[in-house]
């Protein structure tokens, strides 16, 4: 019952939902695409490849400062969610809800539009990340040789670790 009244808030709240998911998604679409470029390495050149490889151990250590930084930002979004919804969330406690279901229903909330918003950022990275390879290219004046669609397993557990800490934030 909680869960149904979360997502009908959310559909409700798309104005106020639409920074928090259009921050999230880019979030999540960056940390894909720029933690795929080690693994993107193998259709470069062979001394471009060892530099792009030393490159992507440097980005990981910067996605995960950028995910403690966007996790403040959250912080941030969801007090000025709380503090324009504080009529509303009155009400369900007028209406017989403990403190402990209201934090639920807003918990509930917060889930369903962040797993929205890790789907698309995914989306999203995997497509940016195609492109982030010929630039990649075009930048140490390199082609791309035997270029494939390429999806990155271990890029895609690594943004869900990022995605986890900004919650844990």
């Amino acid at each position: 019952m909680l869960f149904k009244i979360a997502l009908g808030n959310v559909r409700k709240s798309v104005r106020d939902y639409a920074v928090y998911f259009v921050t999230l998604v880019l979030g999540v679409c960056v940390f894909y695409a720029f933690n795929t470029i080690a693994n993107q390495a193998g259709f470069l050149s062979k001394d471009t490849r060892e530099m792009v490889k030393s490159i992507g151990i440097l980005i990981r250590y910067v996605t995960v400062f950028l995910a403690c930084v966007l996790g403040f930002l959250m912080v941030y979004a969801n007090n000025y969610l709380v503090r324009r919804r504080k009529r509303e969330l009155g009400l369900y406690q007028l209406l017989g809800c403990t403190r402990g279901q209201v934090s639920l229903i807003l918990f509930f909330e917060t889930i369903a539009a962040s797993a929205l918003s890790f789907l698309v950022g995914l989306g999203l990275g995997v497509l940016l990340s195609q492109l982030l390879v010929f630039v990649t290219a075009a930048l140490f004046n390199d082609c791309v040789t035997n270029f494939s669609f390429m999806f990155s397993t271990d890029a895609a557990l690594f943004t869900l670790f990022c995605f986890l800490l900004i919650f844990a934030v």
